[in-house]
């Protein structure tokens, strides 16, 4: 998307709702549904933004998700399978609402981490606490 055009249309439209609030007015239509209409139209279009952007960032996740998943089948044992772009699969899935998913990789990730002789415990503390939520 071109956001420089986008800005310049949102400039064009801003200087030009006075007037078009007055030409409305002398139409016949009252000041107050002029404003109410375009007050409406404004967050028609922050709502299209809003969840544009959301869907955006969640096919993002979902494809960070499958690339990692590749390599955790090709190297399961491999700690660094399990990263991408400095983004770890067990909070991907929990961004992604995949909370079962996500304590099956955490489990296996500690396993991996005891064998490399690193602490646990705060990956332990976060497999309890999505265990919790869960059962909530």
């Amino acid at each position: 998307m071109n956001y420089a055009a986008l800005l310049a249309v949102l400039v064009v439209l801003g200087l030009l709702f006075p007037v078009l609030v007055r030409v409305a007015n002398a139409n016949g239509i009252p000041q107050a549904s002029s404003i109410l209409g375009a007050a409406f139209g404004a967050v028609a279009v922050v709502a299209w933004f809003v969840i544009r952007e959301r869907v955006k960032r969640y096919r993002e996740t979902q494809e960070k998700i499958e690339t990692i998943k590749a390599n955790v089948v090709l190297l399961p044992n491999d700690f660094s399978s399990y990263l991408l772009e400095n983004e770890f699969l067990g909070d991907l899935l929990v961004r992604a609402n995949r909370r079962r998913e996500a304590i099956e990789v955490f489990e296996r990730f500690v396993l991996i981490e005891k064998k490399r002789g690193q602490n646990t415990e705060k990956l332990e503390r976060i497999v309890s606490r999505l265990k919790e939520d869960i059962l909530e």
